[in-house]
């Protein structure tokens, strides 16, 4: 009971500082962008999410990483930011009614409302109400939130991954910090959604693309197995398109501006970028590359030198602990990989050898492609397919022809040059075909080859519904009815795939059956919650009087709907957590597993020599555990073992995985007899415990 009364304490706390700080950086964005409602959502997203990387950066760096000290500090920054900017009097953001006078404009909102409430309902089913099962979720990047909440520190280097840029890592951090259990860590990637679909609008608003043709293009890019897997879980490549397009849109929109104001937005989408994932800084750099041309073009040195700091400085704050804890670390910023002739060890071609195969443009043929193609159609279906392929293969005549003799196509120019050199990154991104030299696995599973381009895909989409537009009369109206036929395959194909109806996607299917299986007569409460929601938002717009009246009484219920949503989230996490982990890893529960070990600590450091470990850190993340990075030798078995004294060693009795990286611990343990007694109680997995770490009751041969 005291762990739900800390929960729903820490929601009013977290509540409170969060409410100052989405309020104060609601007034700095309206200093910024239109009076539009998708604008100012996207804007002070932006603004928030900064704020968010440059606390957890500042605290991180003194090692004062605490939970109530981040909390305290938005806070903080909230209060400075209101009083800093005063409010606008433009009045509320335009946008807002559902139900205007004009048919069409009803149609467009009605199918909005429809598309953010499903995305809703698809993270409350699956996401939050779900455990875990995402793989690379299970690896690292939910581990990776939990060491920082144990240590207070972004420097540990307890989990394999430690290395890897966290900006991504920190939105669950936002979330789940503070409270007993990581429930809401599924909420992770549902802002990045809808700011995804925010600045998409923005940069078709741009082009002067129709309101039904924005619709459109939102619901291709988001009727996708890569923003529906994501959505539910804390994989970062929605992140890396979110923030292409983000940095693309408010460039955009300083360089039409004539450059009246500095680019901050553009700015901090570019730092934010830097700070998602590796290849992530291919597409940052290009929209600076793209950027600085455009503006050396119109408004010469001074505007490029200006567009210049403001992203150096960007990415410095707002990504540069990352590279520079691992070059304090490691000596090398991109660790594990290095550059030797600046001295740098490099451990990645050890690590992963053969790696400079694994993009196309190294490993790529005849038959990659194809296979690569058919996996674009699969995870993405037709529309988004289509709008990527058509985007890349239209920004080479527009971004060559119509650079000097169609200046009022400027922009088309503009997403042209984007999508080419997004187009470039793709082909250079490691990992793409395969993660072990000969075996194409990625390829083979098909999504995790389209993930990668996902930002390609969402700004080659934003080109293509704007070359559309562009063209008028009759091809222009074909254009439109194709493109309607195909989202709306899209729509339908999403629709059934989630609800277990098609076998189409397949691996999207597979992984969605996975999260559902121990509820599949829930399957029908996706549907329901969508227009459920999309009811709600509806009559919220239109009953804008009635609330006004009624705003206590609507405030004291949703204050209710949330609190009881997390004392029934607390409750339910901490008391099914060791049985959902144990049917999926093991025979029996960690617990049981520990206790069985006998070893003479309280609270043992244990070794996890295996990949998907999170559930071995415990529902309150109670446990200390340390996942080692790469042990290609007994010698380095050894010299791992060395260093973080654990007290218990779980590890595969056969490691199977493709990379083989803790293949050597089972023999290595069992070459010493002397010193670790093996306890073979977690199934699969083999428990090794140091002899000198034993109780000393235990005489068990």
């Amino acid at each position: 009971m005291f762990v739900v009364v800390w929960d729903l304490f820490w929601t009013v706390l977290w509540a409170v500082s969060v409410g100052l700080l989405v309020s104060g950086s609601h007034r700095f964005a309206a200093l910024q962008v239109p009076d539009r409602l998708t604008s100012r959502f996207a804007a002070t997203l932006v603004v928030v999410w900064s704020c968010v990387v440059l606390v957890a950066s500042f605290w991180g760096f003194l090692g004062k990483f605490h939970p109530w000290v981040f909390q305290l500090s938005l806070a903080v920054i909230g209060i400075a930011f209101r009083r800093w900017f005063p409010p606008t009097r433009n009045g509320r953001p335009t946008g807002m009614r559902i139900f205007s006078k004009s048919g069409r404009q009803r149609a467009v909102r009605l199918g909005s409302a429809l598309m953010v409430s499903s995305m809703i309902a698809h993270v409350l089913m699956y996401g939050v109400s779900r455990y875990p099962v995402d793989w690379d979720s299970l690896a690292y990047h939910l581990p990776i939130v939990d060491h920082w909440i144990q240590t207070a520190d972004l420097f540990n280097q307890r989990c394999a991954f430690w290395y890897v840029p966290g900006n991504n890592e920190l939105v669950t951090y936002f979330w789940v910090a503070g409270y007993s259990g990581d429930f809401f860590a599924g909420l992770t990637n549902l802002f990045v959604a809808l700011l995804l679909l925010c600045v998409v609008n923005e940069a078709l608003i741009d082009a002067r693309v129709p309101a039904v043709m924005r619709l459109a293009a939102c619901v291709s890019v988001s009727a996708t197995s890569v923003v529906s897997r994501q959505l539910i879980s804390q994989e970062n490549d929605l992140a890396v398109a979110t923030l292409l397009v983000s940095a693309a849109c408010f460039a955009w929109r300083w360089l039409a501006d004539n450059r009246q104001r500095l680019p901050y937005l553009a700015a901090m989408s570019i730092g934010l970028l830097f700070g998602i994932k590796y290849y992530a800084i291919g597409y940052a750099l290009v929209v600076v590359g793209v950027v600085a041309v455009f503006a050396l073009r119109t408004g010469g040195w001074k505007s490029t030198a200006t567009w210049l700091t403001c992203c150096v400085t960007a990415i410095v704050l707002l990504a540069g602990v990352w590279y520079g804890r691992n070059w304090l670390l490691e000596g090398t910023p991109l660790f594990p990989k290095g550059f030797k002739v600046l001295g740098m060890a490099d451990q990645w071609d050890a690590m992963r050898p053969g790696n400079r195969f694994s993009t196309l443009m190294r490993g790529g043929d005849a038959e990659i492609f194809r296979k690569l193609s058919w996996a674009w159609a699969e995870q993405d279906g037709p529309s988004t397919w289509l709008a990527t392929m058509t985007g890349v293969c239209v920004s080479i005549p527009i971004g060559l022809y119509y650079w000097w003799s169609k200046p009022k196509q400027s922009y088309l120019v503009f997403l042209a040059w984007l999508t080419l050199g997004s187009t470039c990154v793709y082909i250079m991104t490691p990992n793409v075909i395969e993660t072990v030299f000969g075996t194409q696995n990625m390829l083979a599973m098909r999504y995790h080859s389209v993930r990668f381009g996902f930002a390609l895909a969402a700004i080659a989409t934003v080109l293509c519904f704007a070359t559309v537009a562009w063209h008028r009369g009759r091809l222009g109206q074909f254009l439109g009815i194709v493109v309607a036929v195909l989202v709306g395959m899209d729509v339908i194909l999403h629709a059934t795939v989630a609800m277990g109806l098609t076998a189409w996607p397949t691996m999207f299917r597979i992984e969605m059956k996975s999260i559902a299986r121990d509820a599949g007569e829930a399957w029908f409460f996706w549907p329901l919650a969508t227009v459920d929601i999309a009811l709600i938002y509806l009559i919220a717009c239109e009953s804008k009087g009635w609330l006004s009246r009624h705003m206590r009484t609507a405030g004291i219920a949703c204050a209710g709907l949330v609190f009881a949503g997390v004392a029934y989230a607390s409750l339910t996490w901490h008391r099914q957590y060791e049985s959902f982990y144990s049917a999926r890893d093991t025979r029996s529960t960690w617990q049981s597993t520990i206790d069985a070990a006998m070893v003479d600590e309280s609270e043992p450091r244990i070794m996890a020599c295996f990949y998907r470990y999170y559930s071995l850190l415990g529902s309150y993340r109670q446990r200390d555990v340390v996942r080692p990075l790469y042990m290609p030798t007994l010698d380095a078995v050894q010299q791992e073992i060395h260093q973080w004294q654990p007290d218990i060693i779980v590890t595969f009795h056969d490691d199977r995985h493709w990379t083989k990286t803790y293949a050597l611990v089972p023999e290595w343990i069992q070459n010493h007899p002397e010193a670790f007694r093996q306890r073979d109680t977690a199934g699969r997995f083999l428990v090794a415990v140091p002899k000198h770490k034993e109780k000393s009751h235990d005489v068990s041969p």
